[in-house]
């Protein structure tokens, strides 16, 4: 959780100046440490906001939890937000908004293989919004 009824709770999640005390798969590096991210945000207006955080490239290094936390409070003040899965799974395409050779993602990759080229990375969970059809 990142905001909780307006509460940046995602600001102080991690307890340590250092993330790095920590394993690398403990809850305070992986939130204290910069990486892709992807994260749902619901204002107040009830608006659904879905937010990828490019990072792991030469152009972006990712956010912390925090960093991220800050960011949705500044730009869009939203009541609730949580920060979903991240790294390379942190991908969003948007149906005609992405290059073709992303097919039409509109985030970079940073996954990549043996030389270097970006892959893909294929991701069991998702997350689909779709228009819904009324009679």
């Amino acid at each position: 959780m990142l905001i909780d009824d307006y509460l940046p709770v995602g600001a102080t999640f991690v307890q340590t100046s250092n993330p790095n005390d920590y394993n690398k798969e403990h809850a305070f590096s992986h939130q204290g440490n910069r990486h892709p991210r992807t994260a749902y945000a619901l204002t107040a207006d009830n608006d659904l906001l879905l937010v990828v955080v490019d990072g792991r490239t030469g152009s972006a290094k990712g956010m912390t939890a925090k960093e991220l936390t800050n960011f949705l409070v500044r730009h869009f003040n939203p009541r609730w937000a949580a920060n979903m899965d991240g790294g390379g799974s942190s991908t969003m395409y948007i149906r005609g908004h992405g290059s073709k050779e992303k097919n039409d993602v509109v985030n970079n990759f940073t996954d990549t293989d043996d030389n270097g080229k970006p892959l893909e990375r294929w991701v069991p969970t998702h997350i689909i919004i779709q228009k819904y059809a009324t009679k």
